[in-house]
């Protein structure tokens, strides 16, 4: 009994290092893992968007052309917009007040508009070229800028320009009945070649005069008098800084107070 145990433990001894010999080299035999396996079956890297590139910066013909388009991406309306322009500027909204759809310009302020901008599945511009408020020539705006669209027949109604007091009218008359906090405007618009300044004095709750140089040499050519009554302008003609001839503003007639010249 004694020596058969003896034997089985020793065929154990053998046998055991001789099949874990043969299992290493059965594994050890089998085909490698190729390299690039692992690569394969990994998820395929998806590619960064294309940012797209920014547009093209447009350049504008005028710079006037730019503060309208500014108007019209952040749409407001009213009358001459940017008063203190050499240029008059008005914008209508729609029905709603959120989109610009009418945009006249008067370039020269005479009182004849000079285009006539219509904002509808993109940007059209009536000009006149005779500047007389009758318009002719078509243009459409793109990237590149005014394209023609070509001549049409003149439509509009005819208009008399102005002289230069309808103008200085207008721009001083735009601001009867109007506060004035700081007491002064010294000069309203700095593009004209005429200089015009409004004020309201200690006392007034409104502006009550305004003074006009006609040629900017610094000496005043007319003194203006606002009341809610009455309007006056006192004239220098001889532009010495006297200023002899009065006249009373009556509709929109200039009416000599003492009887003496014409209204200019």
């Amino acid at each position: 009994m004694k020596i058969g145990n003896v034997l089985m433990t020793a065929a154990l001894v053998i046998l055991i290092p001789v099949g874990l010999a043969s299992a290493y080299a059965t594994w050890s035999s089998r085909p490698p893992v190729e390299a690039d396996t692992e690569e394969r079956v990994r998820p395929a890297k998806v590619a960064a968007a294309a940012v797209p590139e920014a547009p093209a910066k447009v350049t504008y013909e005028r710079p006037m052309d730019q503060l309208i388009f500014d108007v019209i991406e952040r749409p407001r309306g009213g009358s001459d917009l940017f008063a203190e322009q050499p240029f008059r500027v008005d914008v209508q909204l729609d029905a709603n007040g959120q989109h610009v759809r009418l945009v006249e310009v008067d370039l020269d302020r005479d009182g004849a508009n000079d285009e006539r901008w219509t904002v509808l599945d993109g940007v059209t511009r009536e000009v006149s070229e005779a500047d007389d408020g009758r318009y002719d020539v078509v243009t459409s705006w793109s990237a590149d800028g005014w394209r023609p669209l070509g001549v049409q027949k003149r439509t509009g109604t005819p208009v008399k320009r102005q002289r230069p007091t309808a103008l200085i009218d207008g721009l001083v008359l735009g601001w009867r009945g109007r506060s004035l906090p700081e007491g002064e405007k010294l000069d309203l618009v700095p593009a004209l070649p005429i200089g015009v300044a409004v004020f309201q004095d200690e006392g007034f709750d409104t502006v009550n005069r305004a003074h006009v140089d006609l040629d900017r040499d610094g000496r005043i050519d007319q003194i203006w008098e606002i009341t809610p009554d009455e309007i006056r302008r006192r004239v220098s003609p001889d532009d010495d800084g006297t200023h002899p001839q009065i006249f009373r503003r009556e509709g929109r007639d200039w009416v000599s107070v003492d009887g003496e010249g014409a209204s200019p």
